[in-house]
């Protein structure tokens, strides 16, 4: 069994939001700006592919001094393994696609706060 927790990403270019002011434009408003940052952070996590899900489940059972040796080995591991197992990945790789996929669909569902402002006016 596999355990997948997506990736969260805060750069920390996004939150800077305390600090100088920068509006990037002479029409752009601040809200403008803190609505284009949250809209980073809510956008998904893009799907990991078949071979991200066997480095997951196979990266501690390799043992190796570095880095690029363990990458190696698992390259090589993945490259010997058969199909029918690879299906098993390749299942998971699918089914990561199609929640990335319907996250995409529901972000572009949602108002955004300068679309809702307008629509109150």
């Amino acid at each position: 069994m596999v355990n997948y927790f997506p990736r969260i990403s805060l750069s920390s270019s996004g939150l800077r939001l305390c600090g100088k002011k920068r509006y990037g434009g002479k029409n752009q408003s601040a809200d403008d700006v803190f609505e284009r940052v949250l809209r980073r952070h809510r956008s998904p996590i893009r799907p990991c592919t078949s071979y991200a899900f066997f480095v997951m489940a196979t990266w501690g059972s390799v043992k190796s001094s570095s880095f690029g040796e363990t990458s190696k080995q698992l390259g090589q591991m993945w490259c010997q393994l058969p199909q029918t197992k690879k299906r098993f990945y390749k299942e998971m790789a699918m089914k990561d696609s199609a929640r990335y996929k319907k996250q995409c669909v529901q972000l572009m569902k949602k108002p955004t706060r300068s679309t809702a402002r307008r629509l109150k006016m």
